[in-house]
């Protein structure tokens, strides 16, 4: 298996571990941008479709009126030139653009209050909880 292919394999499971996070702690609509394309010359993996650059998901959280990119990026992995000119540009117009793994999900989460720790840790939902916002309540 060539280098390449198997980082594609590593970025794939922390995008699904993000995607899931979201969905089931979150209560979150998750929107993977990128697809399979066409091969990538003599390595052999698959490219995407998508527009260099372009965030791997775009989220939303509706009872909470959120909308953000999601790029997953697992241990040392850094940002392509591309891919910070997306983020800069996103963050200039007040988009959010989150970057990391698991980790970074779950603390942009915790930041914006729509999700809390869990009173029991060894709860069968897991350490979090989802946040609803009171009745009537409108983001300004």
């Amino acid at each position: 298996m060539s280098i390449g292919r198997e980082n594609q394999k590593r970025g794939e499971g922390t995008q699904n571990a993000v995607m899931n996070f979201y969905k089931t702690f979150a209560r979150c609509h998750v929107y993977k941008i990128a697809r399979p394309g066409v091969k990538a010359g003599k390595r052999g993996y698959r490219g995407t479709l998508a527009t260099p650059g372009m965030a791997d998901l775009y989220v939303t959280q509706v009872e909470h009126q959120l909308a953000w990119f999601h790029e997953a990026k697992g241990g040392k992995a850094r940002l392509t030139p591309e891919q910070r000119k997306f983020k800069d540009r996103n963050e200039a117009c007040h988009v959010t653009v989150v970057v990391g793994d698991l980790s970074s999900a779950i603390a942009w989460l915790l930041d914006r209050g729509i999700i809390r720790h869990a009173a029991d840790p060894y709860s069968d939902t897991g350490a979090y909880t989802y946040v609803r916002p009171p009745e009537g309540w409108v983001r300004q």
